[in-house]
């Protein structure tokens, strides 16, 4: 009998150390790395302990220059799951992304929110802008800045690699969705469009869209003009719009659409802690509604309309604006990314603009490294020079060190310049 017994157990023993790791790779956390520390935040907090989030983009540095280590690579090529911001934000990455990470691993996080066309002026109020609206309307500008103001300012030999956007047809396969052949153009070409869409827009993200827009209903604060986005990311041609601003995360509205698809993607991928991603994003959800409700509106109330007047680095604030009743008059930089120089008329009529609106400040970016410009404006107009952290959080623990901390800072800042409260 024992030796019976000992016949039976010995393959049983065997078997069991053979299922141990697949036990224990199927009970291991998601992998997941989001693109920038402001995207990684966010999907952190609808993760909580049932995934392990990384961001690509370490704090502190300039999204639009940054280039990835090798191990930045292997993380990359080793996640579950990979976000990143959309829009052609992350530029020169592009490339990078799409041969790191499988097609069905990757998804945009801004794929719901409602778009602003890149480089327009975002002036909802019509504060009597029309006299600059030729001179300062980066996207009207002659053909020698065609490619400095096509979103993000690369030269001609870098355009097809890096605008993702307005690829000629001989590169339209290479770039389209992954860069798979002819035999999977149909696959990935969603909702029928041609080849604009960015990487990770799966074909599910309509219905998703749509069920995030009826479930967020008026909660947040919208774009308070209805005809400046031509509708959510995932369905809109960019390149046919002269460019998508991407920083949609500079509205409480965008960050709640970002919340709902993380939690709808990680619970899809993840449906044993579907409960917890549910229950975290409906916490963060009621924590950003308070944000909103309490802090912000409150003190941008205090600044009378005719001063929420803002000149920029880069036309970053569009979202801000176009949420919060401001109006976007220009940039000192052209475009949407800060890569590109303004000319020396481009200069000029920013200084003049600033000189005529009276304006008592200008925001520039903390991670910028040219803001000599930006001080040459100041020096000249008199208006304090405000640095914003726009683009990236702080260390951790640090005031700017959370999104919520980055836009309740950004808000105190812009209302504080624009009434003549702080300096730069």
């Amino acid at each position: 009998m024992h030796r019976f017994r000992s016949g039976i157990l010995f393959p049983l023993v065997v078997l069991f150390l053979l299922l141990t790791p697949a036990l224990y790779a199927q009970e291991a956390p998601l992998s997941i790395v989001a693109s920038t520390s402001i995207a990684g935040d966010i999907i952190a907090r609808v993760a909580g302990d049932d995934a392990e989030v990384a961001s690509l983009i370490p704090r502190g540095l300039d999204p639009h220059s940054y280039q990835p280590t090798p191990a930045a690579l292997r993380q990359l090529a080793d996640a579950d799951l990979v976000f990143i911001n959309g829009a052609n934000y992350e530029e020169g990455l592009l490339a990078v992304i799409g041969a790191a990470v499988d097609d069905e691993a990757l998804f945009v996080i801004s794929e719901c929110v409602p778009i602003i066309p890149g480089g327009h002026m975002h002036d909802h109020h019509d504060h009597g802008h029309d006299d600059h609206a030729d001179e300062h309307d980066h996207e009207d500008e002659d053909d020698d800045h065609a490619d400095e103001h096509d979103h993000e300012g690369e030269d001609d030999d870098h355009a097809d690699e890096h605008d993702h956007e307005g690829e000629d047809d001989d590169h339209a396969d290479e770039h389209d969705h992954e860069g798979e052949d002819d035999d999977h153009a149909d696959e990935h070409d969603h909702e029928g469009e041609d080849h604009h869409h960015d990487l990770g827009i799966h074909e599910d993200a309509g219905e998703r869209c749509a069920r995030h827009e009826m479930e967020l209903g008026d909660r947040f604060q919208k774009l308070q003009d209805d005809e400046v986005s031509p509708g959510p990311l995932h369905a809109v041609d960019c390149e046919a719009i002269g460019g998508c601003d991407p920083h949609v995360w500079l509205q409480v509205r965008g960050i709640a659409h970002w919340v709902l698809s993380a939690r709808d993607i990680l619970s899809a991928h993840d449906s044993a802690h579907a409960e917890g991603y549910h229950a975290r994003a409906d916490s963060f959800l009621d924590e950003i509604e308070v944000l909103e409700q309490d802090e912000l509106l409150p003190l941008i109330a205090t600044l009378p309309v005719e001063q929420r007047l803002l000149v920029s680095h880069h036309f970053s604030l569009g979202y801000f604006a176009g949420a919060y009743g401001f109006a976007e008059l220009g940039t000192v930089v052209p475009g949407l990314s800060g890569l590109a120089e303004p000319g020396v008329a481009e200069l000029a009529a920013i200084i003049d603009l600033v000189r005529e609106r009276n304006l008592s400040a200008i925001f520039g970016e903390a991670t910028s490294d040219d803001d000599d410009l930006m001080r040459q404006v100041s020096n000249e107009t008199g208006a304090a020079l405000v640095d914003l952290d726009l683009e990236t959080l702080g260390e951790e623990g640090s005031p700017i060190g959370t999104w919520i901390g980055l836009m309740r800072s950004n808000t105190e800042a812009i209302v504080g310049a624009l009434s003549g409260e702080m300096s730069g």
